[in-house]
């Protein structure tokens, strides 16, 4: 069950990971349903790609640490399911998703400003 667990949260930052890249390299244009969607970012493609491209490397940072995070207590459970202590699980839950979630909120303040640059410019 721990291990469904860890699987389970490894999703969120898989997933942030798989969504925001085509929006970074401007594959993705805007749309109503993925994508930071700020006022700014939604007012122009050029504010679109210019939020994207300034939060990916946040993201980036953020979603791919959350992962390697879980590698650990992951092989841990794997090897002896029995000797890792009971807060291993919920400590690596909570500091991961702390850790990606902390990664798009900057993000999405970066990708603000970035959408307000390049709107004003």
């Amino acid at each position: 069950m721990m291990i469904s667990a860890l699987l389970l949260v490894a999703v969120g930052p898989a997933l942030i990971l798989m969504l925001a890249r085509p929006s970074a390299i401007a594959r993705r244009g805007r749309n109503a349903w993925v994508g930071i969607r700020t006022p700014s970012t939604m007012k122009s493609d050029q504010a679109w790609v210019a939020g994207h491209q300034a939060a990916w490397p946040a993201t980036w940072v953020s979603c791919t640490a959350a992962l390697l995070l879980l590698v650990g207590p992951f092989v841990i459970l794997l090897a002896d399911p029995a000797w890792s202590p009971e807060w291993l699980v919920p400590v690596a839950l909570i500091v991961d998703t702390t850790l990606w979630g902390a990664g798009v909120i900057v993000g999405g303040v970066v990708a603000e400003r970035a959408a307000k640059r390049a709107v004003s410019n």
